[in-house]
């Protein structure tokens, strides 16, 4: 009885978090007004986890106290000390008590792109398409990932092992350097160090999913494909072992 009653408070809390989402994104679009918001400080930050899940967030924060979350190429084409058009909500869910960041977006971003941008922290870093640049870059950081699953009692190790690395490079025409993240597998390139350069390749529309020229990127599919099968085989084989006898 307590499991259901807490499952239903569980699905009823996401349906009132998709409702006011729903409602946030109906009253930008229908009834918003433009208003000048002077950039006081971009934020980026890269975390990535025991199993090699990159987090990549780029946050705008204004003098107001007002804070966005946008994606990487908006990101990329303002600077700290610029006016930037901003559209706001004339109506709030909550009055007064409303952070501004549910009912305020930059100008050109739509209502909706928050849930795109979190949505796409789970797709692959790897970079669509044949690559139109390439260059230097310096490494930041390299973690090698040896962990596929964890929560369990004990983690499970990974069969491929794979580097995620963060790397700066400044592309073309660029305001600044930028930094992206790869992955590739373990032994398909020279072990990467902090400072080491490294050549990269990337399409000059979106630089920030660059990728390591040379790497491979099997580690995916070898480790969720081996023990995918491993799990049918265990299946297979209990199932086998508990089937009822048969009635002559």
């Amino acid at each position: 009885m307590l499991n259901r009653i807490l499952g239903f408070l569980v699905s009823a809390a996401f349906v009132g978090i998709a409702a006011i989402f729903g409602l946030n994104v109906l009253l930008l679009q229908m009834d918003s007004t433009a208003i000048a918001g002077e950039l006081f400080k971009k934020v980026e930050t890269i975390d990535i986890s025991r199993t090699g899940t990159v987090t990549h967030k780029f946050r705008l924060w204004f003098k107001d106290n007002t804070r966005l979350e946008v994606s990487g190429a908006y990101y990329d084409s303002v600077s700290e000390g610029q006016s930037v058009v901003l559209r706001r909500s004339n109506m709030k869910i909550f009055g007064t008590y409303t952070p501004k960041s549910l009912y305020t977006r930059v100008e050109g971003q739509t209502a909706v792109e928050p849930l795109l941008l979190a949505a796409s922290r789970f797709l692959s870093t790897s970079m669509p398409g044949d690559p139109s640049s390439r260059m230097e870059a310096k490494v930041e950081s390299a973690r090698l990932i040896d962990v596929w699953i964890t929560g369990g009692d004990e983690p499970v190790g990974t069969l491929k092992d794979f580097y995620a690395v963060v790397f700066v490079f400044q592309p073309p025409g660029a305001l600044e350097p930028i930094r992206a993240v790869d992955r590739v597998d373990s032994g398909s390139i020279a072990t990467p160090l902090p400072g080491q350069s490294i050549e990269i390749e990337f399409q000059n529309s979106e630089p920030r999913r660059a990728r390591i020229s040379g790497g491979t990127r099997n580690f995916w599919w070898i480790n969720w494909s081996l023990y995918a099968l491993a799990g049918l085989a265990i299946l297979v084989f209990y199932g086998r072992r508990h089937r009822p006898p048969k009635h002559a």
